[in-house]
């Protein structure tokens, strides 16, 4: 993942299947296995798990086995390498925007009523970015898409802008373990046309869906940035073709990018 994720507190109940562990030690370990995972910037391994509890190593993976079929952790696109499920993503943000909820709405709605369309907040989730927050335009013709909507990071411009400003490490994982699947005639299906793509989001700020995952549809997203430069979520706008063109789309980057810094200290 591309972001320091929130370190979550889970509750775990013992089982019967623990006879050698008590409740409150026991406990304690499940934090421990996934606050070393959920504090990470990159999947770890059972190994680096096992070396930060210092227990034994089918411990730990009992353990992970149990977080994983809880959805609070994951493999990554490679399955050799643990971080936080889509369960305890949800969980993390969901804290972390608590307090600054309402100033996120009115940074989204500030952006809606200035220029009349819809606005998302996405991370990116392995292969997928997820809405984690959204404010509609009032338009007839739009698309209706709950927070928690996943759509494929390589064909849109959320998913681009993160993965552009990610670490290189996150890049290569995503490149070499996702299927660039098209959907569209414009979505682009090579990798040898995709990673320079990432190079030139990054050199411009920016980028851009030219209707590469829904036909008919555009949209422009902004990297909403950590204190690292590296990118916490994207911040998206998406409209119909037929009302607003890419090049119109592209007038409203420089406020995005105004509204992103202000997410930015909100997030962070």
């Amino acid at each position: 993942m591309p972001l320091t994720r929130p370190k979550v507190a889970v509750a775990a109940s013992r089982s019967s299947g623990e006879p050698d562990e008590a409740g409150s030690s026991y406990l304690e370990k499940v934090f421990a296995a996934l606050e070393a995972i959920s504090s990470s910037d990159l999947p770890v391994s059972l190994s680096e798990v096992t070396a930060r509890l210092g227990i034994p190593k089918p411990s730990v993976h009992r353990i992970l086995a149990q977080l994983e079929q809880a959805h609070l952790i994951k493999r990554d696109l490679a399955g050799k390498r643990y971080l936080s499920g889509e369960r305890a993503t949800r969980l993390a943000y969901t804290t972390l925007q608590s307090a600054a909820r309402t100033a996120n709405e009115l940074v989204l709605r500030g952006l809606v009523s200035s220029i009349g369309e819809t606005f998302n907040i996405s991370i990116l989730d392995g292969a997928d970015i997820v809405y984690i927050h959204r404010v509609e335009c009032d338009w007839p013709l739009r698309s209706h898409y709950a927070a928690g909507s996943r759509f494929p990071a390589h064909c849109t411009s959320s998913g681009k802008a993160i993965l552009a400003f990610s670490s290189k490490e996150v890049r290569k994982q995503f490149i070499d373990n996702v299927a660039l699947k098209r959907f569209t005639s414009n979505t682009i299906g090579s990798r040898t046309r995709f990673i320079p793509m990432l190079d030139r989001i990054k050199q411009d700020g920016f980028a851009q869906n030219d209707e590469e995952y829904i036909d008919g549809v555009v949209g422009v997203a902004v990297p909403i940035l950590g204190k690292d430069g590296r990118a916490l979520a994207g911040l998206s706008l998406h409209a119909p073709l037929a009302r607003l063109s890419l090049r119109q789309a592209r007038e409203h980057v420089p406020a995005m990018k105004q509204a992103a810094r202000k997410l930015a200290a909100l997030i962070s």
